[in-house]
């Protein structure tokens, strides 16, 4: 059994889930660091309007920012890494306020902010913190304003690179737990594709295995519906299984049935010619007769094969229609009677007119194998029955659900055990396989059963067996 379907299907759900997997990694990557500058720029808002309002609440009427100011903002200033510039509204520079740098540098950014709050930068001309290194600042201007008076200008300066750095920074420490989380997804999804995949070829593989099996002549292989994805398929597997099981049956009884009814005849007939052959029988017309009746038994037999394999094998045209039973039971008796009067067995008829649903010719064959079987039961001078006429809705086992017509043969031969009944039309016992009824009747049965109808065997009232054959009869009818 090939098992690549288990792994083409572990590899579909596995490219699946990792491609989905990695699809979220990067939108979850990229929103994420679309909102962190987002954040980190409302942040530096924050920051600028926090030194603003240090501004505004620190101004005095009409001196400005004393030293205590210039120092309160310093603290503000170095705790947010700032650099602060304040203009008079004539834009002249009044001081300024370092706190982009720590340590010795930013005290003496103080001290000179302080120094010029306390008149060094009167009249000067508009100047702006030198940049400290390499970095080039960002400054965001706001107006000052008190009371609803503006009194100043103050431009914040801050690291340009401030906000890439903590971006950087956030998109390395994304970008490792997202690779963590893409390895552990795809470990999960490894094993969940391991399960699924098994789970899903498991039930296919063996519907396989099974076709392998009914193609290598195993017809009684049934599939294994496991879940729900394939229990159609298992059950349609299941159908041409089971059709072709009794297909094979059915071809290997009419094997049987053909082997043990031409059996006989073929015997007889063999020995007759043998003798005549040899001279050591005298032809006579009467030996003529009895071979042409075991020919006429063999013609019989092989016509009642090829009518159930018809049957059987949905080939049979105009195999159901209205027949009146009685018609046919009347004929089968007139060829049957020369026989009865040769062994003198009395043959009464009790025929009602009765129509069925059937196939005239086929019927009759029946008829006369059931009044062939009852003659060879009886002893000379016994008595056999032949009658028709409607039956009672479910009167035997698989007798048509609605009207029936019946027609039952009966003999007063030896008496069989009840026990025995059931099995009697049976092919073969279940217990020791010993075949119950001749050919003949095996035929019957299956031949009225291929019609619709049924046959079963019963005891008779006063000794004997009884044949009987349901057969269904037309609606309204």
């Amino acid at each position: 059994m090939r098992r690549g379907l288990r792994s083409r299907l572990l590899f579909t759900h596995l490219m699946i889930a990792l491609a989905a997997i990695v699809a979220v990694a990067v939108i979850a990557g990229a929103t994420g660091v679309r909102r962190v500058h987002v954040y980190l720029e409302r942040e530096q808002a924050a920051r600028s309007a926090q030194v603003v309002d240090s501004l505004r609440s620190t101004y005095r009427e009409p001196e400005g920012w004393d030293a205590t100011a210039v120092y309160a903002l310093s603290q503000v200033a170095t705790f947010n890494h700032l650099d602060v510039a304040v203009y008079d509204t004539g834009g002249h520079l009044l001081f300024t306020v370092q706190g982009r740098h720590g340590g010795e540098e930013e005290r003496e950014g103080e001290a000179a902010g302080a120094e010029t709050a306390t008149g060094g930068g009167a009249g000067t001309s508009p100047a702006s913190p030198a940049p400290r290194g390499d970095d080039a600042p960002a400054v965001d201007s706001a107006p000052i304003v008190v009371a609803g008076r503006t009194v100043g200008t103050a431009q914040v300066y801050r690291r340009s690179d401030a906000s890439d750095a903590a971006g950087d920074a956030y998109r390395a420490a994304l970008t490792r737990d997202l690779l963590l989380a893409v390895a552990v997804c795809g470990a999960a999804a490894a094993l969940v594709s391991l399960i699924l995949s098994r789970r899903l070829a498991r039930p296919v593989e063996e519907l396989d295995d099974a076709v392998a099996d009914v193609v290598a002549a195993d017809r009684g292989t049934q599939g294994t519906a496991r879940g729900d994805e394939v229990k159609s398929l298992v059950a349609a597997f299941d159908g041409l299984a089971g059709r072709l099981a009794r297909e094979e049956q059915r071809r290997r009884d009419m094997t049987d049935d053909l082997l043990d009814g031409l059996d006989g005849p073929l015997a007889e007939v063999g020995s007759r010619l043998k003798a005549l052959g040899d001279g050591s029988v005298t032809p006579t017309t009467e030996h003529l007769r009895m071979l042409g009746e075991e020919i006429d038994r063999l013609i019989a037999l092989l016509a009642m094969l090829r009518d159930l394999n018809d049957l059987e094998g949905g080939r049979a045209s105009g195999a159901r229609q209205a027949v009146d039973l009685a018609e046919v039971a009347a004929a089968a008796v007139e060829q049957r009677r020369p026989d009865f009067v040769a062994q003198g067995v009395a043959l009464v008829e009790e025929l009602a007119p009765a129509v069925a649903l059937g196939d005239p010719g086929r019927l009759l064959r029946v008829a006369g194998a059931l009044l062939d079987s009852a003659l060879e039961s009886v002893q000379g001078g016994g008595r056999v029955v032949i009658a028709v006429g409607p039956a009672e809705r479910g009167a035997a086992r698989g007798a048509p659900d609605g009207p029936a017509v019946g027609l039952t043969v009966t003999d007063d031969g030896p008496t069989m055990a009840a026990a025995d009944l059931p099995f009697f039309l049976e092919r073969h016992d279940a217990a020791t396989g010993v075949r119950r009824a001749g050919p003949r009747l095996a035929l019957c049965r299956a031949l009225v059963e291929a019609q619709g109808g049924s046959m079963v065997a019963s005891q008779a009232s006063g000794g004997g067996l009884r044949l009987t054959v349901l057969l269904p009869a037309p609606e309204g009818g």
